[in-house]
């Protein structure tokens, strides 16, 4: 392979973990927002039989 094809085999790789860092990332998220949603809901269903 020549140098400046080398070069787009490795910038293609790089776009590629960057991509897949960035799907970990999203999926991470939601996964935190999931569980402050439950979180919250408890907090909510608490907060309802204290007032009781």
């Amino acid at each position: 392979r020549t140098a400046a094809e080398q070069r787009a085999a490795q910038a293609e790789h790089r776009a590629a973990v960057a991509e897949q860092r960035a799907t970990e990332e999203l999926a991470a998220r939601a996964a935190l927002e999931a569980e402050l949603a439950r979180m919250r809901e408890q907090l909510r269903q608490l907060g309802r039989e204290e007032a009781r």
